[in-house]
């Protein structure tokens, strides 16, 4: 039987955080927590049932597919009469890899990974997912594996309609015969959480690519990152004039630059880089960013080991 999770823990699963590992790493243990703490509905997936046609309540009655899932919370959520707009909703879901291409998103709802897929804790999706122009506030994936699918392109695909959205303790994986481009495309998306995550395989392209336009509130940290481009990229017309965006404490192995804000707004922090690139003028073979906004980070390149950027002040 999964051991109960405390308090605090129970708060955090409920409520929007930055965790470090051990709070989101969690699991089966959140088949502890029973009767959805906020009110909300709570909807079953297992990937292993022969059809669809369960009502998604239980377990044993799960839905095959997520997507059919999203819809039932999405319902849910939109129906007055149960007061949801202030609830969140959870999808759990479970059964070795799910093969489907995600176009919604469920709204104000937890998407939570159970059991085990081969030697991978975590439940896994295959698919290529390009979300459309709804709106949709307040998504969270926890413990998902998102496997690229053998075609080209990303893995999921963030527009400006989406916000809140979170994925905290996932796997973004790129290994097929044809590579993912990235796995995270995202464009003017507020309050964007990415925590905790690895990114696996030589990306073609960058492994987390932030578009033009207003994303403020944003949070890159304690991930894993590998690639076989550029690591995080931001680009030159993104913008965070209400709240501050943040890359914090990721550790990066990649072929090209491992940090490219070319918009030099974000706070780049504690970060770890190693890059077959030469370190460049300013170390711009490995980083680039604003140093006014940055301290204490270090990278190894192809021509120098454990650079500090920025470069040390003086009192």
């Amino acid at each position: 039987m999964a051991e109960p999770l405390t308090t605090q823990q129970v708060f955090r699963a409920n409520n929007d955080f930055s965790p470090g590992l051990s709070d989101i790493k969690l699991g089966d243990r959140l088949a502890g927590i029973g009767i959805n703490p906020s009110g909300g509905a709570d909807y079953f997936v297992d990937g292993n049932k022969t059809n669809d046609l369960g009502d998604g309540l239980s377990w044993a009655n799960a839905k095959k597919y997520l997507a059919s899932a999203i819809t039932l919370a999405n319902a849910y959520e939109a129906l007055s009469a149960n007061r949801a707009w202030a609830k969140r909703q959870r999808i759990h879901c479970t059964g070795d890899t799910l093969a489907e291409d995600l176009t919604i998103l469920p709204h104000k709802c937890d998407v939570i990974g159970y059991g085990t897929h081969d030697g991978n804790p975590i439940c896994t999706i295959t698919g290529d997912h390009t979300i459309g122009a709804g709106s949709y506030f307040a998504t969270r994936f926890i413990n998902m594996r998102f496997l690229h699918k053998n075609a080209a392109g990303d893995i999921f695909t963030i527009p400006t309609t989406t916000s809140g959205i979170q994925f905290l303790g996932c796997e973004f994986d790129a290994h097929q015969a044809t590579k993912a481009g990235g796995a995270i495309l995202a464009t003017a998306v507020n309050s964007l959480k990415i925590v905790g995550c690895s990114f696996i395989g030589a990306f073609s392209d960058a492994v987390i690519e932030i578009k033009a336009g207003a994303g403020n509130n944003m949070l890159i940290a304690d991930n894993t990152i590998q690639g076989g481009q550029a690591g995080i990229e931001i680009n030159s017309s993104y913008t965070t004039a209400q709240w501050a965006s943040y890359i914090l404490r990721n550790v990066i192995r990649t072929v090209g630059i491992c940090i490219d804000d070319n918009s030099d707004k974000l706070v780049i922090s504690d970060n770890r880089g190693v890059t077959d690139a030469n370190k460049g003028t300013s170390l711009a073979g490995a980083v680039d960013g604003s140093t006014i906004l940055s301290l204490n980070n270090f990278f190894t390149c192809a021509d120098e080991v454990n650079v500090r950027w920025p470069a040390e002040g003086s009192i």
